[in-house]
């Protein structure tokens, strides 16, 4: 991805280019078409996760490396899906294909009896409590970590913890 687009600065790679554009002029529909979509920039992340994101400390190189983790511990719902890749012609990049239905699974608002509470249902419940529980089910995350991520989320005021 070493190809900025003229109009937005996105990053791409040669093969991503329009047909007909030539290499060495290469141009690209799939960020802004070639600057018909403005989007403002993002907002510059909160200086805790900035710093995990740019350190070269052991704590911040760990969290690299366990980020979808990070992530899929502090989600609200999770993914549910056949995945297919019938019809992928391989002219691009092609994240996954669904067959059938997409299902967002957030877990029912009370808890079944006998089952930790999980994904939004964390959301309703004291954020010590909350990361205990994602903690015994990622035993490998980082406690202070995890902690001081969801009261970011709450400090950035995300409108999703706000609606729990």
């Amino acid at each position: 991805m070493n190809i900025l687009c003229d109009f937005c600065e996105a990053r791409h790679w040669i093969d991503e280019r329009i047909a007909s554009s030539r290499p060495d002029r290469a141009s690209f529909e799939s960020c802004c078409k070639q600057g018909d979509v403005v989007l403002p920039r993002f907002s510059p992340p909160p200086d805790f996760l900035r710093d995990l994101l740019r350190d070269d400390t052991t704590t911040a190189r760990r969290f690299r490396q366990q980020l979808r983790q990070y992530n899929a511990a502090l989600s609200f719902t999770s993914l549910n899906c056949t995945v297919t890749n019938r019809g992928a012609s391989g002219g691009g990049v092609n994240c996954f294909q669904i067959h059938g239905e997409l299902y967002h699974l957030q877990g029912p608002l009370d808890t079944t009896a006998g089952q930790a509470p999980r994904y939004a249902q964390l959301y309703f419940y004291d954020p010590v409590y909350a990361t205990n529980t994602r903690l015994r089910a990622n035993t490998e995350l980082d406690a202070i970590i995890l902690r001081r991520l969801l009261d970011m989320l709450d400090d950035v005021d995300n409108p999703y913890i706000r609606l729990y």
